[in-house]
């Protein structure tokens, strides 16, 4: 079993770690922080590799067990991985520093490039590369969209679920009742007691609170909401973000997303560090800090909490049926943000050429997603100058 503990308690009971354990947890999340592209499916597979086989600190049947528990709980997969790990390793305490060196750098790359972004970004060559770059991210979303509707939507019930909740979403139920009303359904259906009258009461409220200005503490909250209610996947966050800054409260506008995105998708580590770019283009400096602080926090504490529980959590039935029922539901939130953002992305045949080639490269030869979005960058400044002369 390696260094796997025999139980949790026994994590907890070795007393508090070493310092140079600490630097090796710290070591551990920086190089994953700094190495880390292609999404989280290749974070964990890059996890994996370095925690399991070169480092040996767990067992592979324990890594995968960490591995099921993510997707049990809200919040981005693959950043609970690594915080899982330090749990495992170092406690309280490593769950932070591993956590934290698996975000800073991507925030701080993030940031640089929100700041030339923003304070170049109306200039032609900026504006062409984005040109060339948003059609890749339209064709990320939609693979990282087939490959989770493979697993997840085999039964009638999920593919229901799925139809369902596009059709809501593209009527413009929130997002969050959305997959409340899944939620709700995946716990009747385990427990066979009718609980949704009792439970949209308090998921509704949650999606309408209305805000006139960008203000610290409202966008504070809203990331806040957004990284303790992240479910399935972090391109869910794009969903949320469209909802609440595009259409609701009228921050950003969907140009803004899919180049925060791009940006987001431009460097490692976590997903979800397209919050720093949307805080930075909403707020400045302290948006970007605001936001990435406040969509990654609520993740800390589900790991500290839910690691103690973690044998008892996946032997539940009733977490088992609701992630079964929510997941069809986000994937149908997916797929109506996807449509939007091509709306905006595809406006012409190169573009929309550009987005299927991503597509091919990206499903059948498996090239790095990292490596299109720099390669489309330029050829779509190319193009335009070619266009243009």
């Amino acid at each position: 079993m390696g260094d796997r503990p025999k139980s949790q308690d026994d994590v907890q009971n070795r007393g508090a770690p070493g310092s140079a354990r600490l630097g090796e947890i710290l070591g551990a999340g920086l190089r994953m922080g700094l190495v880390a592209f292609g999404g989280p499916v290749a974070h964990v597979a890059l996890m994996e590799s370095d925690i399991v086989h070169r480092r040996g600190w767990l067992d592979r049947g324990h890594f995968m067990d960490l591995l099921a528990l993510t997707n049990l709980v809200p919040g981005p997969n693959s950043t609970q991985m690594i915080m899982h790990v330090g749990f495992v390793r170092g406690g309280d305490l490593g769950t932070w520093i591993a956590g934290s060196a698996f975000i800073v750098p991507a925030f701080l790359l993030t940031l640089a490039i929100s700041v030339v972004y923003v304070h170049l970004g109306t200039l032609p060559v900026v504006e062409s590369l984005f040109y060339g770059m948003k059609p890749v991210i339209v064709a990320l979303i939609l693979t990282a969209l087939v490959r989770m509707a493979q697993k997840d939507l085999r039964h009638p019930q999920a593919i229901a679920i799925f139809v369902l909740a596009t059709i809501a979403a593209a009527m413009g139920v929130a997002e969050l009742l959305v997959m409340g009303i899944a939620a709700s359904w995946g716990l009747v259906r385990t427990i066979r007691s009718n609980l949704i009258p009792a439970l949209l009461p308090l998921v509704a409220p949650l999606a309408h609170t209305d805000m006139a200005v960008v203000h610290p503490t409202s966008l504070g909250l809203l990331f806040l909401r957004f990284g303790a209610t992240l479910y399935g996947s972090g391109y869910l966050l794009i969903a949320f973000i469209q909802n609440d800054l595009v259409y609701r409260l009228g921050w950003l506008t969907n140009q803004q997303l899919l180049d925060a995105i791009a940006i987001g998708q431009m460097t490692p580590g976590p997903i979800l560090t397209t919050a720093t770019a949307v805080g930075y283009i909403v707020l400045g400096l302290p948006g970007a800090i605001l936001a990435t602080t406040a969509i990654f926090l609520p993740s800390f504490f589900l790991v500290m909490a839910v690691g103690r529980w973690m044998d008892r959590l996946r032997e539940s039935e009733i977490a088992r049926g609701i992630l079964d029922a929510v997941l069809p539901a986000v994937l149908g939130v997916i797929l109506v943000v996807g449509y939007r953002l091509a709306v905006d992305a595809l406006v012409d045949p190169f573009s929309t050429a550009m987005a299927l080639a991503a597509v091919v490269a990206l499903w059948r030869w498996k090239i790095d997603a990292l490596l299109l979005i720099l390669a489309a960058g330029p050829i779509g400044f190319l193009w335009m100058a070619w266009m243009g002369s």
